[in-house]
Order: structure tokens, then C-alpha cells, then sequence
């Protein structure tokens, strides 16, 4: 009776440490983050850490749409289109051209063009 009970308390001191150190690990890379940031683009820590917020915000919404199994791929491209967009049109209100030119890659830099419509689903 004493090791089951024994090894479930284990378990769970294993799986709350766990997640403790992936909270560690993800305020670990946005202060690495933030720091690149400011190195690179001569950017005081507050700026930097504007940036970073949109980069991250940026990356979580395209997971959020390549997660979604009911698009098609022409879908997903043109919404995944969007989101560049709205992520340059905030970077561009922090940054200087020279500055989105060292951080956004060149694919990405392309001058704004009317958003196209989302294809319908069946």
C-alpha cells in the first residue's frame, strides 16, 4: 500500500518540477531575446522588449494556424500572409527601415498589398 502511494507522490513532484523548469526555460529565452534585441538594434530595454512581445505574439498565432486541421493550404498561407503584415505594421511603429532590415527576414519585408480575401471552405 505505501509504494503506490509513494510513487504517485514521486510523480507528482516530478511533473510540478517539470513544469517549474519550463517556466524557467521560457523566461530564460525572452530575456535572451530582449537582450538580442537591444544589442542589435541599439534599443533601450523597454524597446526591446516591445519587440520581442510582437515577434512572440507573431509566433504563437502562426503555430495557432498551422495547428488548425480544417484548412486547406492556400488557407493557412494566406492568413499565415496576414499575420506578416500586421506583425511589420507594429514593428514598423517601433522601428526604423534599418532596424526591420537586420530583424524581419527579406521574404518578409515585402511592401504592404491589399489582403486578399480567405478562400471559402466547402
Amino acid at each position: 500500500m505505501r509504494k503506490p502511494i509513494c510513487t504517485v507522490i514521486v510523480l507528482f513532484v516530478l511533473i510540478l518540477t517539470g513544469k517549474e523548469v519550463s517556466a524557467q526555460k521560457a523566461d530564460s529565452v525572452k530575456k535572451e531575446m530582449v537582450s538580442y534585441y537591444s544589442r542589435t538594434l541599439s534599443l533601450s530595454e523597454d524597446q526591446a522588449r516591445q519587440v520581442a512581445e510582437v515577434h512572440g505574439n507573431y509566433k504563437k498565432a502562426v503555430n495557432a494556424v498551422l495547428s488548425e486541421p480544417g484548412l486547406s493550404e492556400e488557407q493557412k498561407r494566406v492568413k499565415i500572409d496576414i499575420l506578416i503584415e500586421e506583425k511589420n505594421k507594429k514593428l514598423s511603429s517601433l522601428l526604423t527601415t534599418e532596424q526591420m532590415n537586420k530583424v524581419v527576414p527579406s521574404t518578409e519585408l515585402r511592401k504592404s498589398k491589399p489582403q486578399k480575401e480567405l478562400p471559402k471552405t466547402r
